[in-house]
C-alpha cells in the first residue's frame, strides 16, 4: 500500500504522461453516453498510495464509478484520497483501514487491489468469494501455489478477475504482437526482456516504533511477522522475500508477459538464474543484477535487469526483443522498431503506455461477462510463474527442471519448499 518514489519505476514506463487524457480518449462516445443510462459501478479500491492513486484517478476519470469505500492501513494517506475524491463525487466515499468491511458492503460491485505482493492473492480470493469483481494489480500472487489457488477460486466462484497486466490492452502493443504471432517476421525462437534502473541504497534499518498513524498488524496481513524497522515503508518491501518478489515481480512480469503471449509459451522445461546483490551493501535480499534463462524446447527467453545501472538496452529502460528470421522486433515503452537480419531499420512506431484501454476493458468485462478478458487468471499466473521461477532458481543458488504437464519443479525439495509459504493464523488463503 506504500511506494518509494523511484527514478525508474513502473510509474514511468507503465504510465506515462498520458493519465487522464488518455483515459477519456480510451472510453468511445458511444460508451460514454451508455455510462450515463446505466447506474455507475459501486467500487472499493484497497491500497492508495503510487499505484493505487493512479488507479483512483484511472477509474473516476472513466465516469462509469462511484467509489463506494477507500481501504488503507495509513491514515495520512487514507485522509489525502478521501479528501480527494469527496470532492469529485456527489455521495463521500466510506473509509477504512480493514478492507473486510469493503466486502461485508452489498453494494459494493468491484474491489481494485493495488498493495504490496504479499496482500494480493489473499485479498482477491476473499473478494471473489464475497461476489466482487476484482482488478488486481500484478504479479498476481506472491508464490506458485497462491496463484494456482486463484485460479481454483476464480473457476469455483465464477467471478471476474483481472490482473493488471496494462501492456496487454495498449493497442500499438497488441497490434504488433499479433503480427509476431501470425509469422510476418518468420520465426522466432529467441527473445529477450529486460529493465535497467538507478535505484539507491535502502542502507541497513533498525528496528523502531511503528509510525503514527500506521496499522501495521493490518499491513502485515497473511504475511508471517516481522518487527517493523525503519527501512521497510513506504516502499521497500518489495526487496524482502517475505513481502515482495523482487524487480523480477515488480517489472518483469509485464515484459516477460509480451515475450511469453508473443510467442504462445506456456510452461518451461529448465530455468537458470544468475546474479546477486552487488551495488551495495545493505539489507535488500533481492538481486539488483540478474539474468534468468527460460528453456522452452525449440525458444528461449532471456530476461535481465540491472536496478542499480541504468545503461538502457537497444536504446529503451525496459523492453522486449524478438528476433526472427526475417525480422526483429524491439518493443519498449517509446514504440518499436522493425529491424531486418543484418539490423537495418526498416520501420518504427512511436507510441506510449496507459493503463487506460486496460482499465474501461475491466469495466466491459464487468458490464458484459462475454467481454474478453484481456488478462486473465490462467494467463497472469502463467506469466508470474516465470517470475516466481527466476527468483527460485536464484534462491536455491542452481538450475530448475519443470515438469511441463504439470507445471511443477521436479527432484527439487530446495525448490519445492519455496513453491508456498506459511502464513499468520487465520489468514491461509484457501480457494
Amino acid at each position: 500500500m506504500h511506494r518509494l518514489p523511484l527514478n525508474y519505476s513502473r510509474r514511468r514506463f507503465l504510465h506515462q504522461a498520458v493519465a487522464v487524457a488518455a483515459i477519456g480518449a480510451a472510453v468511445s462516445p458511444v460508451r460514454r453516453a451508455r455510462a450515463q443510462e446505466v447506474d455507475p459501478i459501486e467500487i472499493g479500491f484497497m491500497g492508495l498510495r503510487s499505484r493505487g492513486s493512479e488507479l483512483l484517478n484511472d477509474f473516476n476519470a472513466t465516469r462509469q464509478v462511484h467509489v463506494a469505500w477507500l481501504c488503507d492501513v495509513h491514515g495520512p494517506t487514507l485522509d489525502a484520497a478521501t479528501k480527494r475524491v469527496n470532492s469529485q463525487q456527489a455521495r463521500p466515499a466510506k473509509t477504512t483501514d480493514d478492507f473486510r468491511r469493503m466486502l461485508d458492503d452489498r453494494r459494493v460491485q468491484a474491489i481494485v487491489i493495488a498493495t504490496p505482493d504479499h496482500w494480493h492473492a489473499a485479498a482477491a480470493m476473499l473478494a471473489l468469494k464475497a461476489g466482487k469483481a476484482v482488478y488486481l494489480e500484478a504479479p498476481l500472487a506472491h508464490n506458485p501455489r497462491e496463484g494456482e489457488l486463484l485460479i481454483e477460486t476464480v473457476r469455483r466462484t465464477r467471478g471476474l478477475l483481472q490482473v493488471g497486466l496494462q501492456l496487454r490492452s495498449v493497442p500499438w502493443v497488441t497490434g504488433i504482437l499479433q503480427r509476431i504471432r501470425a509469422g510476418e517476421f518468420g520465426p522466432i525462437h529467441f527473445a529477450r526482456a529486460w529493465f535497467t534502473g538507478e535505484r539507491p541504497s535502502i542502507g541497513f534499518g533498525q528496528l523502531a516504533p511503528v509510525p503514527e498513524g500506521l496499522q501495521y498488524d493490518l499491513w502485515q496481513g497473511p504475511a508471517p511477522e516481522r518487527p517493523f524497522r525503519d527501512n521497510l515503508l513506504p516502499g521497500n518491501w518489495r526487496w524482502f522475500w517475505n513481502w515482495g518478489t523482487g524487480e523480477l515481480g515488480l517489472n518483469g512480469v509485464h515484459w516477460l508477459d509480451l515475450a511469453r503471449w508473443g510467442l504462445r509459451l506456456e510452461c518451461p522445461l529448465r530455468v537458470a538464474s544468475a546474479g546477486g546483490r552487488y551495488h551495495f551493501e545493505d539489507d535488500q535480499e533481492t538481486p539488483d543484477t540478474q539474468t534468468v534463462s527460460y528453456d522452452f524446447g525449440r525458444h528461449t527467453l532471456v530476461w535481465e535487469h540491472r536496478s542499480c545501472l541504468p545503461q538502457p538496452v537497444e536504446g529503451e529502460t525496459a523492453g522486449v526483443a524478438f528476433l526472427g528470421e526475417k525480422a526483429s522486433v524491439i518493443l519498449g515503452p517509446s514504440g518499436y522498431r522493425i529491424r531486418d537480419p543484418h539490423g537495418k531499420e526498416i520501420d518504427r512506431h512511436e507510441g506510449s503506455l496507459s493503463t487506460a484501454p486496460h482499465v474501461a476493458g475491466f469495466l466491459a468485462g464487468f458490464q458484459n461477462r462475454a467481454t474478453t478478458n484481456p488478462a486473465s487468471v490462467e494467463d497472469a499466473h502463467a506469466s508470474t510463474q516465470l517470475c516466481h521461477l527466476g527468483n527460485i532458481a536464484h534462491r536455491v543458488g542452481r538450475s530448475l527442471r519443470l515438469n511441463p504437464d504439470t507445471r511443477q519443479v521436479r527432484d527439487d525439495r530446495d525448490a519445492a519448499a519455496l513453491w508456498h509459504r506459511s502464513y499468520r493464523p487465520s489468514w491461509e488463503p484457501a480457494p
